[in-house]
């Protein structure tokens, strides 16, 4: 009984935990329902990531994006792809998804030609490091200056 106690009290403070760390721009924008965090629903944790990623780049700087993009990378060569990562992993994958998808949509342009896909991802995780990037720094990584 004692043990059924400490894995109730568990999950809740987990979910409570959850709810306190979404940003409030990501919950408002992509109309989350707390039932498909109950649910296990692994699309909308990759929505989550990629909400917060875009989110965290919009706020100038993003830590350990490596190890973030780490994730995606295995979510792409693994043969179950998202279902083959935890709740965790996936909110990390959609985390380098939002990065990215947040370079190419604001860089990507006449003066830049930024990288996609797996060749993104692959320069994010040998170039940076386990260090805490800038936006600039993550633009550099993954874009080029057009010439003229």
């Amino acid at each position: 009984m004692r043990y059924l106690l400490l894995l109730l009290a568990l999950c809740f403070s987990q979910y409570s935990y959850a709810n306190n760390v979404i940003l409030e721009h990501c919950e408002k924008e992509e109309n989350f329902k707390k039932s498909s965090f109950l649910l296990f629903n692994k699309g909308n944790f990759l929505s989550l990531g990629a909400c917060v990623g875009a989110q965290l780049m919009e706020r100038g700087e993003l830590k350990k994006v490596s190890l973030v993009c780490a994730e995606k990378m295995e979510e792409l060569d693994s043969p179950l792809g998202i279902l083959g990562l935890s709740k965790a992993e996936t909110i990390q994958a959609g985390v380098c998804a939002g990065v990215i998808n947040y370079i190419n949509k604001n860089y990507n342009n006449k003066v830049y030609q930024c990288k996609k896909g797996k060749v993104a991802i692959k320069a994010l995780i040998t170039k940076a490091g386990d260090l805490t990037m800038s936006r600039n720094a993550i633009r550099d990584l993954l874009c080029e200056k057009k010439r003229r």
